[in-house]
């Protein structure tokens, strides 16, 4: 039984933008429109306050591949480099201070360097998935300690755990990935994802749930893929839980440590046709990066081989039936004061922007921001947010926008 419980906010002429109610004990926010009056929304600045990297400069402000940025308490900013397997800080106001970490299989050092979070207080959590172990810098990166995480006996494949972020406590959220084994006759499926909790030293603590995987093209031989505009689930960390977000609706679950749902925010809008032209575009592109990526990946097989592969991804692009429509958005994230960013799914191929929608801690959508043409958000603070600028020649950057917050 729903019970009406708020009517949030309304526009000028008295229509309700959003209202809530209850639903045996789940808070339901639904959004029509957005809070904020048209031009009186947040806006970021012209250009950055700070931008790091170079492209000929020392090479600690060379960065390619970065997989993870983090803002300690005093400013200093804290970049994963995947090129390079090494952490980099740099003072708030730009200048190299310290690098840690560096390719091989020792102590403090990574295989494939895949996220960092903050840990207890101002400590650095470096994720290795290629060694599936996880290492502590303090503040001067001085390596600590590492442990890998207890494996759970209903995860089939334990090298599919991966970092989804820490909790205020010390707790750690990983998520786990199914295994994709190929399928004939070839097939799209949506194997299910989980979410585990852990200690701060890698013990588990218990599952938070089992949600919608993501779609996927299973076929025979290398013919696997994501499937292209297909639907999957978003994770972003907050507080006292994480939000869930499985793209076929627009819709956000607010689940706590526990597993238990405390609110669900909707905004009710129809999914954006996908047009069969865009569709077959698409697929031409994948294949054709594909064929130019194949000889790299798989450097030194015999040419029996390689054409093997090669036949069997062609035929995987050649059967592949893409959705109708697209998802209902893209990434999600959450800001240090628990407002929820949501990217909108980018239809334009060649837009180099991006839009978000901004959500309330209750529920409430605000309204959207444009982000710069070519920048990756990665983090997102009160009146800040800090990502990854490429310029013209797909150059890397961090950079640190200030927003702007009228009111």
């Amino acid at each position: 039984m729903l019970s009406w419980v708020a009517a949030c906010s309304a526009d000028g002429g008295g229509k309700p933008q959003s209202t809530s109610r209850d639903s045996a004990g789940i808070r339901i926010v639904e959004s029509s429109s957005p809070v904020w009056p048209a031009g009186e929304g947040w806006r970021l600045d012209d250009q950055p306050t700070l931008l790091i990297g170079s492209v000929d400069g020392p090479a600690a402000t060379q960065f390619t591949d970065v997989q993870g940025i983090v803002r300690l308490s005093d400013g200093r900013i804290v970049i994963a480099n995947g090129r390079n397997q090494e952490l980099r800080c740099f003072s708030p106001s730009g200048s190299h201070m310290w690098t840690a970490g560096r390719a091989g299989k020792g102590p403090g050092d990574f295989v494939r360097l895949a996220a960092i979070s903050l840990y207890r207080g101002d400590s650095i959590l470096a994720f290795d998935f290629g060694l599936q172990r996880y290492s502590v810098f303090d503040t001067d990166g001085r390596f600590a300690r590492s442990w890998s995480p207890e494996v759970p006996e209903e995860v089939d494949f334990y090298r599919n755990l991966a970092l989804q972020g820490v909790w205020a406590d010390g707790s750690i959220a990983l998520r786990h990935s199914p295994v994709r084994r190929g399928k004939s006759p070839p097939e799209v499926t949506r194997r299910p994802l989980r979410l585990f909790r852990y200690s701060p030293d890698g013990r588990l603590l218990g599952r938070i749930g089992t949600f919608t995987g993501d779609e996927w093209y299973e076929g025979e031989g290398f013919g696997i893929s994501r499937l292209p505009f297909g639907r999957g689930t978003r994770f972003a960390m907050l507080h006292d839980g994480v939000i869930v977000g499985t793209d076929d609706t627009y819709e956000l679950r607010h689940v706590r440590m526990d597993g238990s749902i405390t609110t669900i925010i909707r905004r009710p809008q129809a999914l954006r046709p996908l047009l069969p032209d865009v569709a077959r575009a698409e697929l031409k592109r994948l294949q054709s990066t594909r064929s130019r990526e194949r000889p790299r990946m798989f450097r030194g097989m015999p040419d029996s081989i390689l054409a093997w592969i090669a036949a069997s991804e062609d035929r995987m692009f050649s059967t592949m039936q893409l959705p109708s429509t697209y998802p209902a958005y893209s990434r999600i994230l959450a800001s240090e004061t628990s407002n929820l960013w949501v990217e909108v799914f980018k239809v334009d191929s060649t837009s180099t922007e991006s839009t978000w929608s901004v959500f309330a801690e209750d529920g409430q959508w605000l309204g959207d921001v444009v982000l710069p043409s070519r920048f990756t958000l990665h983090v997102i603070f009160h009146d800040l947010l800090i990502g990854v600028q490429r310029d013209e020649l797909d150059v890397e950057y961090v950079a640190v926008l200030s927003l702007r917050r009228p009111g």
